[in-house]
C-alpha cells in the first residue's frame, strides 16, 4: 500500500486529509495533516508530514506506507 492509497485512496480517507501550502517569503512548504472526526472540540488534527518541494511530496505519495512495523535486516 502506498502513502497515496493509505491517506487518499478512498473518499472517506481523503475527506479526513488537509493539505496546505505555506509560504515564507521565497520558500514554501507543503503540510499534510489528518483531521480527527471523533474529537470533542471543533477541530483537531495531527501533522502527517512536511515537505520542502513538490518533488519530495510526490516521492512520498508514491512510497510504501510505513507504520513502523517494517524492519530491515541490518537493524
Amino acid at each position: 500500500m502506498t502513502n497515496w492509497e493509505r491517506y487518499f485512496g478512498t473518499p472517506e480517507a481523503a475527506m479526513r486529509m488537509e493539505m496546505r501550502m505555506l509560504r515564507d517569503g521565497r520558500r514554501f512548504r507543503i503540510a499534510v495533516s489528518e483531521c480527527n472526526p471523533f474529537t470533542t472540540c471543533a477541530f483537531a488534527s495531527r501533522r502527517v508530514r512536511d515537505f520542502c518541494s513538490w518533488g519530495e511530496y510526490l516521492d512520498w505519495l508514491k512510497a510504501e506506507y510505513d507504520d513502523g512495523t517494517i524492519r530491515w535486516e541490518d537493524e
